[in-house]
């Protein structure tokens, strides 16, 4: 993903994140956990550009809700990925 990021070659993306969203959707939770930290956690932190938020456009609902749950954990707004805000 970040080499296809840094080259500019966006067309994969949408399908890369329509199973990144059933595996939100679709999955056991064990799943749905592996496709927040294991991925979603990881784009976030590819250093791929300044503002790794460039990827947000391409998430769907669920994922896009779990990309912003990391978010505010690691700004410090919950205790844990998914938990209430403080």
């Amino acid at each position: 993903m970040a080499d296809l990021y840094s080259k500019g070659n966006f067309k994969e993306f949408a399908r890369v994140f329509d199973v990144i969203e059933r595996l939100h959707t679709d999955r056991d939770e064990y799943v749905q956990e592996a496709a927040t930290i294991g991925l979603l956690e990881d784009f976030q932190n590819l250093g791929i550009n300044p503002n790794p938020n460039g990827m947000k456009k391409y998430l769907h609902t669920v994922s896009l809700k779990w990309w912003n749950d990391l978010e505010d954990f690691w700004n410090g707004y919950t205790d844990y990925v998914g938990g209430p805000k403080k």
